[in-house]
């Protein structure tokens, strides 16, 4: 320890203010104190209270030399005694274990029983103990007692032994008294007491810390220091916020506790001195690895915790030439580059996501689309830079955002837009992890997700709602592996040095990490070399290799060009259970030091789409490969079955061939069903991945010959013509019938093979066709033998059936990849196979042997890929696997070197007809069957000619017709598609879509026609592309910025104007609202609109044969529609700027201040409308309603004052004939894009007043328009009273009068009577008429008639409604 300072003050005096600042200044983690409790007390409180000392004054430890009773502190110091430590030089008067307590506890109650017992008395009870012993010695020497007996009886005696405690040796060598001294350099000492215990002060008590007594037997005054053993100390320091700093110190101190147990260093014990950094401000990580550099002690840096804290000090660290040990970072400042100083224990960010990246390709088979979510450290930074280098090497796709606790949501809706097989998560917080895979199960529940390595699974487990599909990496074994010695040997060794702590995977590192510290030092001890900081590097070097619980470490290599300063080089992968036990599933080691992407290998991936993915051909491909791929693969690449079922969903078989079309370690497709033969056709064409060993017979699949197709067995026709051989040749049958399947012409096929081989080859013409339909049952018995074309849950009970008809006739079924119920029961029951087979199965033997010819083929090649498999099967063209000929097959022939294998596509040349007796064989040398050509008598060269001719006009007309149809259609639909380059693209969707469908039902679907109608008639209209749609969303392609804006201004006005079902303006969502003005605003569906001005990419795709777009132009327009509420149109900037100097557009706060200045009245004007009102209606109160009525037409036009502002001078489009106004929304921070980008709303004039809360009532957005009518009645009323000498009722009924002549101005062709205004009498309510078509409805735009249809009053003649108020008209 370094001495930073002293100071001292007068003795018997409370002066110590004079200390403080030579202390201060120094900044100390410990002060010591020498002197009596008044002072010290006062020292102590100056210090807590002075504000020179460091941020950390408060943690400032204290420690007193005991000079009386230590009670005296927490008198004097209340608070402030607490952790105060002081020296005693007697035990704790209240530790009864020891006998010297007991009694003097024993003694003092003979005396005084309501003494306390304290350490001053428990002294004086000694020294009065160590006089009676010195009396009794001297009253053994049978000598006079006076004063020099008495002294000599405690040398002669040297130890005193008072109950237990030995106070001693007396020793004075120049007297003769210690003949045998117990140690020449203590020969004279006069001091008994060489222990020395330790107490603090803890929630208002003095206890003992029973690890501080030191009894330094053997020693006297001035000699102990040559027993003090100095500690070997290793410095670390981290952000003692973090949790996992907490675990990295607990694990280390647990490795050194153990060292520790076993007497350390030659006595010298290992300890870990800790700095807080306090956070990640830079200043503070300055003053903790100054303060661990300062104290000049500690031989190296151990456990560093903190990405941003080891990049920030990395230059530094290293210019201390210590050795930097187990850092807890994989920042490549510690691997890039070798540097004999530092030695890491954990692998590498890159040792871990290439281990993750293998795992995922080779276990689960993810190919290439894969996402990451990162936390926003350092760790997240590295990580998310190396993963996209990796995926880079291999050719993935990625995607990458930065997950946070406050943005989980947004980054899950954003990782759910993502065509994704796999997620990594990078964080070592549990609670994040879990929230956002929680988040994302219920959009994908099939999602894979790998959690970086040191994650708490327990905690992990606890919080997650599903465990499905979730994998965790680990380069240290997790606490909860009971398979692990490393595991099972730190929890007890945690459980015996820091009970009660729960162990964590990172406590775990940071045990290894001490143990592997303290296995370096104890090689040194045998060596018996020094400890320095340069030796215990070059020791650790020399060790090379370390074992902890099991776990291998290195070997670290200083020189040379395999110089590696990497301990742990396996990562494990596994799954953890609902109780937070891990289970590894797999191991992954590397020999070198660090294990780069170019050194992952990519598994060999066959694809297969299956109905049963789980079936008997499966598991032939799956024995095949487990027996491929112990024998060490190809070529180091292990090869893997894509195993995928798609349920007999066509759509589905089509997305697993779509997305196995970008894998790049995919060589072909295997095994696939029957029935998708023009799918593997068409896929064929325009895919190079091949198709091999397909289940199906069809000729589609031959011919036209296809190269990227290879058929391992006969053709059906094959097959159908072997049944007719075994029949009519073999078995001498001359009835035969046929049953067959009609309505498929996979079946047909066979039938129609089955004919033309009896007819063509056997020259057999009798037979006779039924349908599986038919009556067959009845007739049955007449014939020797039956073929049955069909399916193979049809042709089995078919088969059964004739057997319990008939059990004489012989049945020959078509192999449909199942074993027939009668095949190993009946010997009359064939089946006829399409390739070589001694047993039948359900296609394990044809997948087991297909396997082995690809493995066969890709043996003999240098680089595999699909292109030189198939070279490879061409190339061999004859295989045998097991006994089974299968071959010739050959490429596509050239002119001159045809045979007959060229353009040859079949494995398979013979078919066989089994039984459980017999079997019969059909060969051919042929690629299939080959029938003899008919000839036939042509008639004259003329005539043929001339039909020739016609029939070549006949189809160059049909030709030209079906051309130009197609032209037409692809150029109506694909023209207007802007090419790859900047563009407009444009989304929109339904506001509250699922609720409508939920309310309207079928009605949602007629309101979703009229729709799509308007925004598709206006796409045409504009040259939009329209893109896709999904439900009621468009996405929309433009070239021209332009006529993007007036195509999205356009469709809101349409929408609005639309024919709507009647119903759904009923909903809330779609309800009708007006402006003040009594203008419609609203009217059906609100439709919200997004555009984004920028690049975007144009493919072409093959299944859809349209365009679709992809970049961040589509994320960042799909962004901007997100921000939009139903009825609004959002731009981004970019394409505000791009279209202001195209179209005329005002700032909506300048078109309100042109509308303000148009409002404004003269107060003359407003003065002569209200008195021409008042002389009318004062001349018809007293009128009768009809007589009201009849004048209604003379009434002033009030609505001047009310009526909507037009600004004559302002620029309007040709095409809305309505000014365009735009305004900025604000700046936003989309997701998915960097940046905040700016927004605006463009709409037109009509549209300003919109209003898009929601949450309002069905007459919330009219409230400005009631509030203008009530202010106009208002002043009308104080006009009347200055007029009008009779009483106020009398004033007030010409208001209510007033507002009556107004309602019906408003719309005349109301079918509606009301009561008299004074409300005496009342005339029945007659409903409106309701409307005719919609655009009646719509232009009924009166608050009466919006009363009329709204109003649950208007339910029958009987209703009645009094107006006598403003609140009540509306």
């Amino acid at each position: 320890m370094k001495l930073k300072a002293s100071a001292s003050f007068v003795r018997n005096t409370l002066d110590v203010e004079q200390a403080l600042d030579p202390i201060a200044q120094s900044n100390p983690d410990v002060i010591i104190m020498i002197g009596t409790p008044e002072p010290l007390s006062k020292f102590i409180t100056l210090v807590k209270r002075n504000s020179t000392y460091s941020v950390n004054s408060q943690n400032i430890s204290f420690a007193a030399v005991s000079f009386t009773e230590t009670t005296s502190f927490i008198n004097l110091l209340g608070p402030y005694a607490e952790d105060v430590i002081t020296s005693q030089v007697v035990p704790h008067p209240q530790n009864t274990t020891l006998k010297i307590v007991r009694d003097y506890q024993n003694a003092q109650l003979t005396i005084n029983a309501t003494a306390p017992f304290t350490f001053s008395a428990l002294e004086g009870y000694i020294s009065g103990r160590l006089v009676v012993f010195a009396l009794q010695q001297s009253q053994k020497s049978y000598g006079p007692l006076n004063r020099t007996a008495f002294l000599d009886s405690f040398y002669t005696a040297q130890n005193c032994y008072l109950s237990g405690l030995v106070v001693g040796a007396f020793c004075d060598c120049s007297g003769g008294y210690a003949l045998y001294p117990p140690n020449k350099d203590v020969c004279f000492c006069n001091q008994g007491m060489s222990a020395v215990w330790v107490t603090q002060i803890k929630n208002g008590s003095v206890v003992d810390i029973p690890s501080a007594y030191y009894d330094w037997e053997g020693s006297c005054f001035g000699f102990i220091s040559v027993h003090i053993s100095q500690p070997i100390i290793f410095g670390g320091s981290g952000s003692f916020l973090l949790q996992q700093t907490s675990d990295l110190r607990t694990g280390v101190l647990t490795a050194f506790s153990e060292y520790n147990s076993r007497g350390g260093f030659n006595g010298r014990l290992l300890q870990l001195y800790s700095v807080d950094y306090n956070g990640s401000i830079s200043s503070t990580m300055d003053y903790s690895l100054d303060t661990l550099m300062d104290d000049g002690t500690i031989m190296g840096f151990v456990a560093l915790s903190g990405t941003s804290f080891v990049e920030y000090q990395y230059n530094k660290l290293l210019s201390t030439k210590l050795p930097l040990i187990g850092s807890f970072t994989s920042t490549p400042y510690l691997f890039n580059t070798f540097n004999k100083n530092i030695i890491n224990m954990r692998p590498s960010v890159v040792d871990e996501l290439s281990s993750i990246v293998f795992f995922l390709s080779n276990e689960l088979l993810v190919m290439n689309r894969t996402g990451l979510v990162y936390e926003n450290i350092g760790l997240g930074f590295n990580n998310v830079n190396t993963y996209q280098n990796i995926c880079s090497t291999l050719g993935w796709t990625n995607t990458s955002y930065m997950l946070t606790g406050k943005n989980t949501q947004e980054v899950c809706d954003l990782m759910a837009l993502s065509d994704l097989q796999a997620i990594i998560i990078a964080t070592h917080d549990a609670t994040l992890m879990a929230s956002f895979i929680n988040c994302f199960k219920p959009k994908n529940p099939n999602m894979i997700f790998v959690g970086l390595s040191q994650i708490d699974v327990v905690r992990l487990s606890s919080l997650l709602n599903s465990l499905s599909n979730i994998y965790l990496s680990s380069f240290s074994p997790q606490p909860s592996d009971a398979s692990s010695q490393l595991a099972n040997l730190f929890v007890n060794s945690l459980n015996l040095y820091f009970p009660g702590s729960v162990p964590t995977p990172i406590m775990i590192y940071g045990y290894v990490v001490g143990r592997v510290i303290y296995t370096v030092l104890t090689n040194m001890q045998d060596s018996k070399a020094d400890v320095t900081p340069e030796s215990f590097i070059n020791s650790l070097y020399s060790v090379s290799s370390f074992s902890v619980g099991g776990v291998s470490l290195g070997p670290y290599i200083s020189t040379g060009p395999s110089s590696c300063n990497t301990g742990l080089r396996t990562m494990s992968i596994g799954t953890v259970n609902s109780a937070g036990n891990f289970t590894t599933l797999k191991s992954m080691s590397h020999s070198t030091c660090l294990y780069m992407p170019s050194q992952i290998t990519m598994p060999i991936v066959l694809i297969r789409s299956a109905k049963n993915a789980n079936d008997a051909y499966a598991a032939g491909i799956n024995q095949a490969i487990s027996e491929i791929n112990a024998k060490g693969g190809i070529q180091g690449r292990l090869i893997k079955l894509s195993n995928l079922e798609n349920y007999g969903d066509s759509s589905l078989l089509r997305y697993h061939v779509y997305n196995a079309s970008s894998y790049k370690t995919a060589i072909c497709f295997i095994g696939f069903d029957r029935d998708n033969e023009d799918f593997i056709v068409e896929q064929s064409k325009g895919n190079q991945i091949p198709f091999i060993g397909t289940r199906s017979g069809s000729s589609k699949l031959r011919t036209p010959y296809n190269k990227n197709i290879i058929n391992m067995r006969s053709s059906l026709v094959d097959g159908a013509s072997a049944a007719a051989k075994t029949l009519y040749s073999d078995l001498k049958f001359t009835q035969v019938a046929t049953i067959w399947q009609s309505n498929s012409s996979y079946w047909t096929e066979a039938k129609n093979g089955f004919h033309r081989y009896a007819n063509e080859i056997l020259k057999v013409n009798d037979i006779k066709d039924f349908t599986i339909s038919d009556n067959y049952l009845s007739t049955i018995s007449s014939y020797q033998g039956v073929i049955i074309f069909a399916d193979f849950s049809i042709s089995d009970v078919i088969s059964v059936s004739i057997n319990n008809t008939n059990p004489n006739v012989t049945i020959v079924t078509m192999y449909d990849n199942a074993v027939p119920t009668l095949l190993n029961s009946k010997s009359n029951f064939y089946v006829s196979m399409p390739f070589p087979e001694s047993t039948i199965d359900s296609g394990y033997n044809e997948a087991y042997i297909l396997t082995y010819i690809i493995n066969n083929a890709l043996s003999e090649v240098t680089t595999v890929n699909y292109t030189s498999l198939m070279d490879a099967l061409y190339r061999i063209q004859v295989f045998n696997i097991d006994g089974y000929p299968l071959g010739p097959i050959g490429p596509e022939c050239v002119a001159g070197t045809c045979s007959d294998y060229c353009d040859c596509n079949q494995m398979a040349h013979q078919a066989n007809v089994i039984s459980s007796k017999n079997t019969f064989t059909l060969s051919f040398s042929s690629c299939g069957i080959t029938f003899p050509i008919i000839t036939y008598t042509f008639p004259p060269f003329y005539i043929v000619l001339i039909v020739v001719l016609t029939l070549i006009l006949i189809i160059i007309i049909i030709t030209a017709i079906l051309g130009a149809l197609y032209y037409k259609i692809n150029k109506v639909n694909l023209s207007n598609a802007p090419k790859t380059g900047y563009m407009v693209l444009a989304f929109t969707d339904v506001q509250n879509s699922t609720k409508l469908w939920s309310q309207l039902g079928t009605d949602m679907s007629k309101a979703l026609s009229v729709h799509n109608k308007v925004l598709r008639n206006l796409i045409k209209k504009y040259k939009g592309y329209e893109v896709k749609t999904q439900g009621d969303s468009f996405m929309v392609a433009f070239e021209d910025p332009k006529k993007a804006v007036e195509w999205a201004l356009h469709s809101q006005k349409d929408l609005l104007y639309a024919e709507w079902p009647p119903c759904v303006m009923q909903t809330f969502d779609c309800r009708i609202e007006w402006d003040e003005y009594e203008s419609v605003l609203f009217r059906g569906p609100r439709v919200r609109m997004g555009l984004h001005y920028g690049y975007a990419e144009r493919v072409y795709d093959v299944v859809t044969k349209r365009y679709d777009y992809f970049g961040n132009t589509v994320n960042c327009a799909a962004r901007v529609e997100s921000q939009a509420k139903g009825g609004q149109i959002y731009i981004s900037e970019d394409l505000l700027d791009r279209v202001k100097n195209d179209i005329d557009m005002i700032d909506v706060e300048q078109y309100s201040c042109m509308l303000q200045e148009t409002r404004l009245l003269s107060n003359n004007e407003l003065n002569g409308l209200i008195g021409e009102t008042f002389q009318l209606s004062q001349a018809t109160s007293q009128a009768s309603f009809d007589v009201v009525q009849q004048n209604q037409a003379d009434l002033p036009n009030l609505d001047d004052l009310y009526a909507k502002p037009y600004l004559p001078n302002l620029p309007r489009d040709n095409k809305l004939n309505e000014a365009i106004l735009y305004r900025l929304k604000g700046s936003f921070l989309l997701k998915g894009i960097s940046g905040n980008v700016n927004l605006y709303e463009v709409m037109s004039e009509n549209l300003v007043e919109r209003d898009y809360d929601t949450k309002k009532s069905n007459h919330s957005s009219r409230r400005s328009s009631i509030s203008a009518f009530e202010s106009s009645n208002q002043q009308l009323s104080k006009y009347v009273m200055q007029k009008s000498d009779g009483p106020e009722n009398v004033a007030q009924q010409h208001i209510q009068l007033h507002q009556m002549y107004r309602l019906l101005q408003a719309d005349k062709k109301l079918g509606v009577r009301f009561s008299h205004v004074d409300g005496t009498s009342s005339l029945p309510l007659t409903p409106a008429t309701p409307p005719v078509n919609n655009k009646d409805y719509m232009d009924g735009a009166s608050p009466a008639r919006r009363f009329s249809q709204t109003s649950p009053d208007v339910q029958s003649n009987e209703s009645h409604v009094s107006i006598n108020s403003a609140d009540n008209l509306v």
